[in-house]
């Protein structure tokens, strides 16, 4: 049985995800090169001429007796390096038109330990004070004294890569060798930024790990390791104690999350701390995609002022993804059940304005055409048998789309964004509470359409903080029970014996609800 079209459509870009203002680094070019028997010094001199850059090394750490005989289609520079080179432990670094190719000694498990030390000043020669050095991969790092000196002790003989930083300065990236029994004096030379710091290395707390340890009692998940995951948010949701995720059937039915032993109207719902009610099933987590949150805020009892509500149970805070670099995400997965799902988000900063735009979208269709146990008389005896049969009114259409336009950090506040929402919803009813023998629906539907107008205004003046939001939503639902015909469970056409609908034999409906 196929979802009706109504008067609604979903436009789908498709475009390759793109950092529209970045620079090619020389180690994520892609190239295409043949070696044929070649030792690594010359398969290295035919890499430079194909990537167009000069290599330095030290020809004592050349792999010796070594020949490659290999072909790379479309690789990055980074892989066929170390293919060539025979193994991933090297220190790779990529300057304007040259890379450096160290291989990378483990620091040691030793008793045996260096020091580094050094001075940090900028192209004068005057020091920069209270620098941060930090030795990357290691959680070690120190800050320079008010004279740009430093010194790091007792570190296992090794190879290490050092991050210096500094406010006003570009960050340096710069690889050290750290010999045991020896200090390494180091005199580090920092360009200023004429412009802004091309990267900002800071050592403090997310907003994730400052909300766990407020008093009052929330568990953040973060998603960005799982948006590249098949994963529904049910799922990601039920893995934290104390959380239970409850949902019957396929794509479109309803999820009842239950906190410590509470659920329904004791469970609060909020989307960017705003509570969702506006929305609709819009915002439905049986369909949201993974890949449109940064985290999910999960509060069990008492919640934070700022969210402006209270509830008995608990309450889920979606945080949208809140993006600063210009970007387009599209993904698109298919299942079980002939299920599609696509995904679109993007963001995009207006070059010379303060303004920006974005969008997140979702399309979603299934057939849920599961199989089922039902009693079904036999068509000789007339006795109920239990009998596996495949759902047939049981399909889910539905799209969302936000864009927004949006003003940061402007002279009259911190953000200021309009956004406007489309959601259609079409919805397939194959049964009522039970699965009885007479039970079968076949044409009834349920339909949902909602435009959203929302505002959103932030403010930050020392310690006065304003955040204000308004929303009109327009929502308007269906619930059509107009049938020409009644269905079995095998899915066929039976006379309609009455005027009545399927739901009620004693009469039709079409219930229309605008809120």
């Amino acid at each position: 049985m196929l979802l009706r079209k109504r008067n609604s459509f979903f436009l789908l870009l498709i475009l390759l995800s793109t950092d529209i203002y970045g620079q090619q680094n020389l180690l994520e070019q892609r190239i295409s090169i043949q070696f044929t028997n070649d030792p690594v010094s010359e398969a290295l001199d035919k890499l430079s001429k194909a990537a167009n850059c000069d290599f330095f090394y030290r020809p004592s750490d050349l792999p010796l007796n070594r020949n490659i005989t290999r072909t790379f289609n479309n690789e990055l520079v980074d892989v066929i390096i170390k293919s060539v080179w025979g193994t991933d432990q090297l220190i790779l670094r990529a300057g304007s038109n040259d890379i450096s190719i160290k291989p990378k000694r483990e620091p040691k498990k030793t008793s045996e330990k260096g020091s580094l030390q050094g001075v940090i000043t900028d192209e004068k020669g005057k020091p920069v004070p209270f620098a941060t050095v930090a030795i990357i991969g290691t959680g070690k790092g120190v800050i320079a004294d008010e004279e740009g000196k430093f010194q790091i002790n007792q570190l296992p003989e090794g190879d290490y890569q050092l991050s210096i930083s500094s406010s006003g300065f570009k960050v340096k990236d710069l690889a050290v060798e750290v010999i045991a029994d020896q200090t390494v004096t180091l005199r580090i030379e920092m360009i200023f930024a004429t412009n802004e710091l091309d990267e900002v290395v800071i050592f403090g707390k997310t907003d994730s790990q400052l909300k766990m340890e407020q008093p009052i009692k929330v568990e953040v998940i973060n998603t960005e390791k799982l948006q590249t995951k098949s994963i529904s948010l049910p799922q990601v949701i039920n893995q934290t104690s104390g959380i239970n995720v409850r949902q019957t059937g396929a794509i479109g039915r309803p999820a009842i999350i239950n906190i410590n032993g509470l659920q329904g109207n004791a469970i609060r719902y909020f989307k960017d701390d705003i509570p969702m009610d506006y929305l609709g099933r819009a915002f439905d987590i049986t369909l949201l995609p993974v890949d449109q949150l940064d985290n999910i805020e999960i509060y069990k009892g008492v919640l934070p002022a700022e969210l402006g509500a209270d509830a008995l149970g608990g309450a889920l805070n979606f945080t949208t993804r809140q993006n600063s670099n210009n970007n387009l995400d599209l993904a698109y997965t298919i299942g079980s059940f002939n299920t599609h799902q696509v995904n679109i988000n993007g963001y995009y900063d207006i070059p010379k304005t303060k303004l920006f735009t974005s969008l997140a979208s979702y399309y979603v269709y299934s057939d849920n055409n599961y199989k089922v146990k039902v009693e079904i008389p036999n068509p000789v005896t007339a006795n109920l048998e239990e009998t596996e049969v495949e759902r047939f009114h049981d399909g889910i259409e539905t799209y969302f789309a936000e864009g927004k336009v949006g003003l940061r950090d402007f002279k009259y506040g911190d953000l200021l964004v309009f956004g406007y929402a489309r959601f259609d919803w079409e919805k397939e009813r194959q049964n009522g509470i039970q699965l009885d023998p007479n039970s079968a629906l076949g044409e009834v539907m349920d339909l949902e359409t909602s435009d959203i107008f929302s505002l959103r205004y932030k403010l930050t003046k020392g310690k006065f903080h304003l955040d204000a939001f308004g929303a009109y939503s327009n929502r308007n639902t269906i619930f059509e029970d107009n049938p020409e015909f009644r269905y079995n469970w095998l899915g066929e056409q039976l006379p309609l014996i009455n005027q009545g609908g399927e739901t009620s034999f004693t009469s039709k409906f079409y219930r229309e609800l605008n809120f």
